[in-house]
């Protein structure tokens, strides 16, 4: 009995499966389904391959405080964090130094490398970043906001560990924030 009824079973899917792809094929839904998917997947390609990221600097109020300033930068998914950082040590460009943008990082500091782990970002500097300059360790201090605010500006951080020699020299997370 089993047996009979598995080869209705089969006779039937041999059957109907070849009358529904000729119906697919003579109808226009193929063409639409094909346009459909080659639409989206350019879609989807180009919304990975880009995210838009803030480099933060300074500007400095009337006041005299400093206030982080952003500069927006579309920023390969590939590249992800390393090439983030290494923009912001490059500094302002000469247009955002005119307009008094400026960066606390000290111009030295070397950037060793970066990691993320569970929405942290885990950026590791020489130790020139410690040197405290003209600033002090306020000076310190502001570096260390702009790298972290430039790190979590990266849809996908949350909270940003900045490492000196492998220990931990600076956290902040976004709460910090709210």
């Amino acid at each position: 009995m089993w047996i009979l009824l598995a080869a209705v079973v089969v006779a039937a899917m041999v059957y109907s499966i070849p009358a529904a792809l000729r119906t697919y094929r003579g109808s226009e839904l193929e063409e639409t389904v094909r346009t459909y998917l080659e639409k989206r997947s350019d879609t989807v390609e180009t919304q990975m391959m880009y995210y838009q990221a803030n480099l933060f600097f300074l500007s400095p109020e009337e006041n005299g405080t400093l206030i982080l300033s952003p500069r927006s930068i579309e920023i390969g998914y590939s590249n992800g964090l390393d090439l983030l950082i290494e923009g912001l040590l490059e500094g302002p460009s000469l247009e955002e130094l005119q307009e008094g943008t400026i960066t606390l990082i000290p111009e030295a500091t070397t950037l060793r490398g970066s990691s993320i782990i569970r929405n942290v970002a885990y950026i590791e500097f020489g130790a020139e970043l410690q040197v405290p300059g003209s600033f002090g360790n306020e000076g310190t201090e502001y570096a260390c906001r702009q790298i972290a605010a430039t790190a979590r500006s990266l849809p996908y951080i949350e909270e940003c560990v900045i490492l000196i020699d492998g220990a931990t020299f600076y956290y902040e997370n976004a709460s910090l924030y709210q």
